[in-house]
């Protein structure tokens, strides 16, 4: 009795770890066909603030740079 052994397509993971699909993701955005590396930088993240709070601290690190540059 012979048991058919389903063998990966090395296709699929070529096309997987294609260093263009980092491009794809990290330069041209596209999350759909690129590949998104997380991982070392999955450590930083220390809080998960709404989307009003990040607009304000964007602010607030613009207004900083800016007193910076003039003062």
């Amino acid at each position: 009795m012979h048991a058919d052994k389903h063998e990966p397509d090395d296709s699929a993971y070529d096309a997987l770890f294609a260093s263009s699909t980092l491009r794809q993701a990290a330069l041209d955005g596209d999350i759909e066909r690129g590949k998104v590396e997380i991982g070392q930088s999955a450590g930083l993240i220390r809080d998960l603030p709404g989307a009003a709070e990040v607009v304000e601290r964007i602010v607030e690190e613009y207004q900083k740079a800016v007193r910076r540059l003039v003062g």
